[in-house]
This record gives structure tokens, sequence and C-alpha cells, in this order.
């Protein structure tokens, strides 16, 4: 069980972060979410790569192109649901 400021912190958080998973703020958040993401996920495989091969460089320009690759397909992705769910 949470305690009570546990749970009135939950509660306030759900009631400000709601807005930002409706409408128009949804494609800003996917882009943002889907950018960060891919980016964290190509450092980890960076790193882990580096690991294995302790010559190799991180190479942040990869990054870069995957951050901006995952942010431009999540666009289309919600702009193709979006147009596909007003037409039905």
């Amino acid at each position: 069980m949470l305690p009570r400021m546990g749970k009135d912190f939950l509660v306030r958080m759900q009631f400000n972060w709601r807005p930002l998973f409706q409408g128009r703020a949804l494609l800003l958040t996917n882009t943002l979410s889907g950018g960060v993401l891919l980016g964290l996920g190509d450092i980890v495989q960076q790193s882990r790569d580096k690991h294995k091969h302790p010559d190799r460089v991180r190479d942040w320009r990869r990054t870069g192109e995957r951050r901006r690759r995952s942010s431009l397909l999540g666009n289309n992705e919600y702009l193709c649901n979006a147009l596909h769910f007003n037409t039905h």
C-alpha cells in the first residue's frame, strides 16, 4: 500500500499528464518519446558493442540519425492512424 502522500502525488500526476496523451499533444508526445527511446536504445547497443570490441568508438552521428528517423516514422504512423480513424 502506498502512503497517503504517495497516492495524492500519483493522482495529481495522472491529472497533469493526461492532456499529453490526447488530441494534438499526442503527436508531440509520440515524436519526443519515440526519438528519445530509440536514441537511448542505440546508445545501449553501442555500449554493448564497445564492451565486446574495446577498439570501437561510439558513433554519435548514427545515434542522431536513428533518433531523427524514429521521429519522422512516428509522425507518419500517427498521421496515418488519425486519418484512418477519422474516415470510419
